[in-house]
Formats: C-alpha cells, sequence, structure tokens
C-alpha cells in the first residue's frame, strides 16, 4: 500500500514537473507584445526600440561582480530621429525620454526580446494607429528611416 500511494505521488510529481515549463513559456510569449509608450495620441513621430538585457562583469583578481540591465536600442524611426541609437533603461534615462516624447510629441514602442518580423510588423502598425494621417499630410510619405536591420523570424 505505501508502494502505491508513493507510485502515485512520483507521478503526479513528474506530470507537473512535464507541464510546468509550457505553462511558464506561454506566459513568457504573452509578454513579449510591443508595447506603445511616450505621446500615444496625436504624436507627430514614431521610435521602435528593441527591449533587451545587457550583462557588464568586472573581475579583481579573487573576487568578481556582475551587472545586468536593459537596454533599448533603436530598431526604427518615423517622423523623429533620436539623438543616439542605445539608451540604458534606467529611471533617469526613462524619464528624459517621456519628456522629449511629450516635448516633441513622439510615441515610443518597446519590442522585448528579440525582434521578429512579426514583433515589427505590429510595432509598425502601432506607430501608424494614430499618426497615419499626419505622416501622409505633412510630406506625402512615412518619413521612415530604418537605423538597423534587425529581423529574425
Amino acid at each position: 500500500m505505501h508502494r502505491k500511494m508513493l507510485s502515485k505521488t512520483l507521478t503526479a510529481l513528474l506530470a507537473l514537473a512535464l507541464l510546468a515549463p509550457s505553462a511558464l513559456a506561454a506566459h513568457h510569449r504573452a509578454d513579449e507584445t510591443p508595447m506603445a509608450w511616450g505621446t500615444i495620441h496625436q504624436n507627430t513621430g514614431c521610435v521602435i526600440f528593441e527591449q533587451h538585457r545587457a550583462t557588464r562583469g568586472m573581475f579583481w583578481g579573487v573576487a568578481s561582480s556582475v551587472t545586468r540591465y536593459s537596454v533599448l536600442q533603436v530598431v526604427e524611426s518615423h517622423g523623429y530621429t533620436l539623438p543616439q541609437k542605445d539608451y540604458k533603461e534606467d529611471q533617469s534615462t526613462l524619464n528624459k525620454l517621456q519628456d522629449l516624447a511629450a516635448l516633441k510629441q513622439v510615441k515610443f514602442i518597446n519590442i522585448p526580446g528579440k525582434v521578429t518580423q512579426k514583433k515589427l510588423k505590429e510595432a509598425r502598425q502601432m506607430c501608424q494607429a494614430q499618426a497615419a494621417s499626419k505622416y501622409d499630410a505633412s510630406s506625402g510619405s512615412t518619413d521612415s528611416t530604418s537605423t538597423t536591420s534587425k529581423s529574425g523570424n
């Protein structure tokens, strides 16, 4: 009898161990959709960022330290060009970008993780959602400059 209960417990734990990673992966994929911030409505420009993690390590003889931080890297800009290509994602930088967005009426789109064609298409649609008529009316076309050509699957 003790052996049957142990067998059932191990079977249940094995099933949980096999199902848990797929549930976590589904949750992780849901968090990877592009997110808009800055001037969401009536914007005159749009910048698409790739948001990724960076690691910096230092070694001092017998001791070492590792620092992980997020980086925003400009993928494309439409109607407005930022002065830098890379931004360390800390509170000070985000405050400056938010102030810039309010001043210049710029929408920012973050693409978490690796940029794929699907995510880039979603981000471009988000850029065009509120400002398509402004882009077309001002110059006859979208002022699109691609600063990097990141594309995935």
